[in-house]
C-alpha cells in the first residue's frame, strides 16, 4: 500500500526475498518506479538469481541497507551474485563485507562459477577505503574458500583459523581453470596454505598480500602458497613465521612464476623452493 519505493531511483538495485527468508532470492537493477514509488520495474537481465513465481501475497522487496553477508554454512550473496548484475554503465558488481563484525564460517565460502568478476573487498567506513573485514573459520576443519570462477578478485580480506587438525587451506582453486586476482589479502594460522592451486590453465596473481602462520600443519611439499599453476605472479607480498621444517614460503611445483619486491623473513623451510616447473623469475626481493 501507499509509495513505499518514493525514495528509490531508476539504476538503484532491489532484493526480492520469500517472506521470512533472511537472503535473497533475485536481485536486480532497477529500471522503472512507477506512480512516486507505488512499484518498481527490475531488470530480467542485470540481476542475479531466479524472480519468484507470481503470488500475491509472500514475497518482499527491499532497496538500500545491507544484506546478510557470509555466515556459518551460507555462502550468500556469493552463492546467487554474477557478473550479469552490471551497473548502467555495464561494471561488474562488487560486494563489500563491512568489518564490524567476523564472518564466521562454519562450512566453506564457495564462489561459484557464475560469480566470475564480482569483486569480494572488504570496508571500515566507506566502500573501497582499504579496512580489512575477516572471514575466520574457528575451530571448523575447512577450506575457508574455494572457487570455480573464472576470474575471481579478492582485497582488504583477513583469512584465519580452520581448526586445529587437517590441511585444509585458505583459497583453493578448484576448477579446471581460472585465475585468482588478490590484493591486500591477509592469511594466517591456517592449517594448510593460504592459497593452493593445482589446475594446469590456472593463473594466481597476488599484490601487497601477506602470509604468517601458514601450514600449520608442516605438510611437506606444500607452503604459505602452493603453485601449481600455468603462471602465477608476487608482488610486493610478504611471508613471515611460516615455521617448522616443511615451512616454505613458496613451493613451486609447477609452471612459470615471478617474484618481485617481497619480503622473506623468519620461514621455517626456504623462502622460496622451485621443486620443479618451467620458469622463475626472482627480482628485488629480500630474504631473511
Amino acid at each position: 500500500a501507499g509509495t513505499p519505493f518514493s525514495g528509490v531511483t531508476a539504476g538503484d538495485f532491489a532484493s526480492v526475498y520469500l517472506d521470512g527468508a533472511t537472503t535473497a532470492v533475485y536481485i536486480g537493477r532497477v529500471t522503472a518506479v512507477n506512480a512516486g514509488g507505488a512499484s518498481l520495474d527490475i531488470s530480467n537481465t542485470a540481476k542475479s538469481g531466479t524472480a519468484p513465481t507470481t503470488g500475491a501475497t509472500g514475497r518482499s522487496c527491499t532497496t538500500g541497507g545491507a544484506w546478510l553477508g557470509p555466515v556459518g554454512a551460507s555462502s550468500f550473496p556469493f552463492s546467487l551474485a554474477a557478473v550479469a548484475m552490471t551497473n548502467s554503465t555495464g561494471n561488474p558488481p562488487r560486494v563489500n563485507l563491512k568489518n564490524n563484525a567476523t564472518y564466521a564460517m562454519t562450512s566453506t565460502l564457495t564462489i561459484a562459477s557464475a560469480s566470475t568478476n564480482v569483486m569480494m573487498q572488504g570496508y571500515t567506513t566507506t566502500a573501497g577505503d582499504g579496512g580489512k573485514a575477516t572471514i575466520d573459520g574457528s575451530t571448523n576443519v575447512i577450506d575457508l574458500i574455494t572457487s570455480t570462477a573464472i576470474r575471481f578478485p579478492i582485497a582488504d580480506i583477513i583469512l584465519s583459523n580452520n581448526g586445529t587438525t587437517g590441511t585444509k587451506v585458505g583459497i583453493i582453486m578448484s576448477g579446471s581453470n581460472g585465475t585468482l586476482n588478490a590484493c591486500r589479502v591477509v592469511f594466517h594460522d591456517l592449517r594448510g596454505a593460504g592459497v593452493s592451486s593445482s589446475g594446469a590453465a590456472q593463473t594466481i596473481m597476488m599484490r601487497d598480500c601477506e602470509f604468517y602462520l601458514c601450514n600449520t600443519s608442516n605438510t611437506a611439499s606444500t607452503g604459505a602458497v602452493l603453485v601449481s599453476v600455468l603462471g602465477a605472479f608476487f608482488e610486493n607480498c610478504t611471508f613471515h613465521d611460516n615455521a617448522g621444517t616443511n615451512g616454505d614460503a613458496i613451493y613451486i611445483g609447477f609452471g612459470e612464476v615471478s617474484v618481485r619486491n617481497c619480503i622473506f623473513d623468519t620461514n621455517g623451510a626456504d623462502g622460496i623452493r622451485f621443486a620443479g616447473g618451467h620458469a622463475l623469475m626472482v627480482s628485488g626481493c629480500d630474504f631473511y
